[in-house]
């Protein structure tokens, strides 16, 4: 039987560290959370988040920019 401890949870992962950013996004994803990948090139994030199971999201935003992470929250 298949466990997905993340079920139903939102996960949130952001290009400062891009690998990292995507182990988060995939492991979260392949545990049952919902993921939105967050960074200034939507092209490369929606490359991610394409092979993830689930409701993957992209927006492209700085991350650095506090108000701009605000408005996509």
């Amino acid at each position: 039987m298949e466990t997905k401890p993340f079920a139903g949870a939102v996960g949130r992962g952001h290009r400062r560290r891009a690998c990292v950013g995507a182990a988060t996004a995939r492991a979260l994803a392949y545990r049952g959370a919902r993921v939105a990948l967050l960074g200034r090139e939507e092209a490369t994030l929606a490359a991610v988040a394409e092979p993830l199971p689930g409701d993957a999201r992209c927006r492209e935003v700085d991350v650095t920019d506090d108000d701009a992470m605000a408005r996509v929250a």
